[in-house]
C-alpha cells in the first residue's frame, strides 16, 4: 500500500468516523424537524410520510456506518499485521530461538531431575 494513502487515512479516520455521525444526526433528527416547520408554513398539517421515513433510515444508515470505520489503533494493527507476522515467523524459526529452546529445556530437565532426586 502507498505510503502516503496511509498516513492520510490514519489522520482521517477519527474525522471521518465524527463527520458521519453529524449526517447520520441530521438526517435523524434535523430533516424530520424542517420538514415539520415547511408542514406547518405551508399549512399541510401533517409530516409527509415518505420524505420523513426515508431520512429517519439515511440518519440510521450513516450511524451504523461511522460505528464501521476502524479506529487508529485498529487501522494500525490491520497496517502492520503482514509485517509483524513476517517477523515474529523468522524470529520463531531462527536458529539462535532454537537454541535458545534446547539450552533452556536442558536447564529445566536438570531442575526437575533435581527436585525428584530430593
Amino acid at each position: 500500500m502507498n505510503e502516503q494513502l496511509i498516513i492520510y487515512l490514519w489522520s482521517i479516520s477519527e474525522n471521518i468516523e465524527q463527520i458521519m455521525l453529524f449526517i447520520g444526526l441530521f438526517f435523524l433528527g434535523g430533516v424530520p424537524v424542517i420538514l415539520s416547520i415547511h408542514a406547518e408554513v405551508n399549512n399541510k398539517g401533517d409530516l409527509p410520510l415518505m420524505p420523513t421515513i426515508s431520512s429517519v433510515l439515511i440518519g440510521l444508515f450513516f450511524i451504523v456506518a461511522c460505528n464501521l470505520i476502524p479506529s487508529k489503533q485498529d487501522l494500525a494493527l490491520i497496517i502492520t499485521y503482514p509485517y509483524l507476522k513476517n517477523g515474529v515467523t523468522q524470529v520463531v524459526e531462527s536458529n539462535t530461538t532454537s537454541k535458545l529452546l534446547q539450552v533452556s529445556n536442558k536447564y529445566l530437565d536438570n531442575l526437575i531431575k533435581d527436585l525428584e532426586s530430593r
